[in-house]
């Protein structure tokens, strides 16, 4: 009866060897395709940051570039503006005479001309003006 019980044991152990076996290839195998899996993961995390770092610097040059644009027209002196308008159009019947002075008809126009910059910027601030009255009546 001893024997019997021993015998049990042995196969009892035996099992126990062999189901821990069996478990640890498991866990084995599955950390192999865990890994496996991340491996490939972190492959696509790594080209998506090498993107993102391109991205970045192509963003970088062109702030840059754009800063570099705005330092040298802030450093260039400024320069008068001056709008030119053609005066009216003289009319046909104030041609002279013998065919002196301006041809006349359509879209002849005198010698002189006038600054039209300061009617601009007239335009200008009563258009900043009104918009500004329109943005306060306006609701919210």
């Amino acid at each position: 009866m001893i024997g019997w019980l021993t015998a049990n044991w042995r196969i009892a152990a035996i099992a126990g060897v062999v189901l821990c076996a069996f478990a640890a290839g498991w866990s084995v195998n599955g950390l192999r395709c865990e890994t496996a899996r991340l491996r490939v993961q972190m492959e696509a995390d790594q080209r998506v940051l090498a993107g993102w770092a391109a991205a970045r610097k192509v963003h970088e040059s062109a702030l840059e570039g754009y800063r570099n644009d705005l330092a040298t027209v802030a450093n260039r002196p400024p320069q008068p503006v001056i709008v030119r308008s053609p005066a009216p159009a003289v009319p046909a019947s104030a041609t002279g005479a013998g065919g002196t002075g301006p041809s006349g008809g359509r879209g002849a126009y005198s010698e002189t001309e006038r600054d039209i910059g300061p009617d601009i910027a007239a335009c200008r601030d009563e258009l900043y003006r009104l918009k500004a009255l329109i943005h306060a009546v306006r609701p919210p």
